[in-house]
């Protein structure tokens, strides 16, 4: 794979990653100590709290063992679309083709479908959730951003 591409979730105003995020940047820095890549992409930019998500995570990431110089930033996007819209441009400046997608699995189908659309290879490698209320509001949640979506794909057809 040519880069793990992290999705953007919420950072603390003190630039502490919230739990998804953490779950994220956590199972992506596993991957690149298992070998699939050597590069990450981390995704997100100014947060309600005021910080700059793909920032917050790419520190993360250096505290915990990626090399700083692994790390392409993408800090303008706001929703998942224009995570993975912007993270195209990244990808196509460093001649990027490929990337495992790492987002919950209930954000999962919803993430994949957009990032194919947008003419990315992209493969999921979603990370572990480790609460059943939390799987089951964010899926409920999930599901009916997924209808939202095919809603106004429609539309614009």
């Amino acid at each position: 794979m040519d880069c793990i591409l992290v999705l953007g979730a919420r950072v603390e105003k003190d630039g502490r990653l919230g739990l998804s995020y953490q779950n994220r940047i956590d199972r992506a820095v596993e991957l690149v100590k298992q070998g699939w890549s050597e590069h990450l992409l981390v995704t997100g930019g100014h947060g309600e709290s005021g910080s700059i998500e793909s920032l917050a995570a790419r520190a993360q990431a250096v505290r915990q063992g990626v090399n700083l110089d692994r790390i392409a930033v993408e800090e303008m996007s706001h929703t998942t679309w224009e995570n993975l819209y912007f993270a195209r441009d990244v990808m196509q400046l460093r001649g990027w083709r490929t990337c495992l997608v790492v987002t919950d699995s209930y954000h999962m189908p919803r993430s994949l479908t957009m990032a194919r659309e947008l003419g990315l290879d992209a493969s999921p490698a979603p990370c572990s959730n480790r609460s059943l209320s939390v799987v089951l509001f964010y899926s409920t949640r999930e599901l009916l951003a997924l209808l939202k979506y095919a809603w106004q794909r429609t539309a614009r057809s």
